[in-house]
């Protein structure tokens, strides 16, 4: 994994949490308390691509997302949970999930022309988006705040650390 992407792996990672930058995975750290997992922090959103997402989806399905409370980060947590329903769905149903990504370059519906190139009926698609995985959206713990370091920080200034366990 390159292109500004750091990895830290903390006693015996039973998850990976996904973090936009190192603050916040410090502040993470700071509020937490936790000591078994592998973080991935991404440096920027754009490092978050489809490749990095199979690469650890492969690795672990189970998976935590910290992302920005933004547009952006909504972007990339809703891509995120359709890539692995979608590799779930493959795993499942014994599809290959050695997607071939160089032929979805520039395609608008990434999804929708994978799913045609594996020839995935088009009734099953949508219990595909509704299916339950193990990646999980953190962005409720900071709701309000840009991101884990602006919640730090504001409970700093308040006096009230909030430890957010998990």
């Amino acid at each position: 994994m390159g292109g500004g992407i750091s990895v830290q792996v903390l006693g015996e990672p039973k998850r990976t949490k996904i973090f936009e930058g190192w603050f916040c995975f410090l502040s993470y750290l700071k509020l937490s308390g936790a000591t078994n997992f592998k973080a991935i922090i991404l440096n920027s959103t754009t490092n978050l691509s489809l490749r990095l997402m199979l690469d650890i989806l492969k690795e672990n399905e189970g998976v935590d997302l910290y992302l920005d409370n933004d547009a952006t980060g909504e972007k990339y947590t809703g891509f995120f949970m359709k890539a692995v329903q979608l590799y779930h769905y493959c795993r499942s149903n014994a599809i290959s999930t050695h997607w071939d990504l160089n032929m979805l370059k520039g395609a608008r519906d990434k999804f929708g022309k994978l799913i045609s190139t594996l020839k995935i009926s088009t009734r099953d698609v949508e219990g595909i988006w509704r299916s339950q995985t193990q990646v999980t959206d953190q962005r409720y713990r900071y709701q309000g705040y840009e991101d884990v370091n602006e919640f730090l920080k504001s409970s700093i200034i308040r006096g009230d650390q909030k430890h957010t366990r998990h």
